[in-house]
């Protein structure tokens, strides 16, 4: 009876022992072809390093996933952004060719042409530089209480040009007091007029500004009428680069709004609602009370 149990103990040391050899065989030829580990052993120990390296390697293939899709994202926008360069540029030398033989009433046209691409130049490049610093975890913002209501009110007389040429009347639904929330001044200015130019930029005649408190935080929202634009773009309206013309061939970074969204996230505010009903676009955000 003793040599009996002996013997199956030997037997089962011996299967356990083969079966182990094989499931290490495999684990290692898995390791090396990065798979997932599928092990069958009633040895707990190797089972949990399974289970360890299964979840090592889905990180690996995640970070992987992850490196591709910046990668991607980086190419992308190297791409737009020697796209958006071009296209002005394209035009100034165009114009500069012409103007070396043209009549004088074709030179006054040529001229605007050329203060007009090399604005919208400007602008580009302004926008770059601005993103550069604000979209840095050095930038360093300064907290403090702002009177929204005073920046919001200068930045609408300070494109007052702009509102009268595009013959838009702006309907000011603004509370006719101050409102003291956090942020830096310049940082809340960048904000509304970013918010503001772009209202005007694609508006076809009606804009409007509101302004509502709550308990702990005041609500800006913007209204604008628009063309073109679909529900499917609201929400990568606030990405970067994104334009909703396809084909980049209107002016524009399609950074003016992502800026927003960054110089928000270092107020601690944030995008409170996109919404597009009958052709009238609105944006609300979010600005707290220090």
């Amino acid at each position: 009876m003793v040599q009996i149990l002996l013997i199956l103990g030997i037997t089962y040391i011996v299967i356990h022992f083969v079966s182990v050899k094989k499931q290490l065989r495999k684990i290692n030829k898995l390791i090396s072809s990065k798979e997932r580990i599928n092990v069958i052993l009633n040895d707990k120990e190797i089972e949990d390093i399974a289970q360890s390296f299964n979840i090592i390697l889905q990180e690996q293939k995640q970070l992987e996933i992850d490196i591709k899709n910046r990668e991607e994202k980086l190419k992308q926008s190297i791409s737009d952004i020697s796209h958006d360069l071009r296209t002005p540029l394209t035009a100034i030398r165009g114009y500069i060719t012409l103007l070396e033989n043209c009549t004088e009433e074709e030179r006054d046209t040529y001229t605007s042409i050329l203060s007009k691409k090399s604005e919208e130049l400007s602008n580009l490049l302004n926008n770059f530089y601005e993103l550069s610093i604000f979209d840095n975890d050095s930038y360093e913002i300064h907290m403090k209480s702002i009177d929204i209501v005073e920046v919001i009110m200068e930045t609408v007389i300070s494109n007052y040009a702009l509102i009268k040429n595009k013959e838009i009347e702006i309907d000011n639904r603004l509370i006719s007091k101050s409102i003291e929330v956090q942020g830096e001044e310049t940082v809340c200015a960048r904000i509304i007029q970013n918010l503001l130019s772009n209202a005007i930029k694609y508006s076809t005649g009606y804009v409007s500004i509101e302004l509502e408190e709550f308990d702990k935080y005041a609500i800006f929202t913007i209204r604008n009428s628009v063309l073109d634009l679909t529900q499917d773009d609201l929400k990568y309206l606030f990405d970067r680069f994104y334009t909703v013309d396809k084909s980049r061939n209107r002016s524009g970074s399609g950074l003016g709004l992502f800026i927003v969204k960054v110089l928000l996230d270092k107020i601690d505010g944030e995008v409170h609602e996109v919404s597009l009903n009958d052709d009238i676009l609105s944006i609300s955000i979010l600005f707290r009370y220090l």
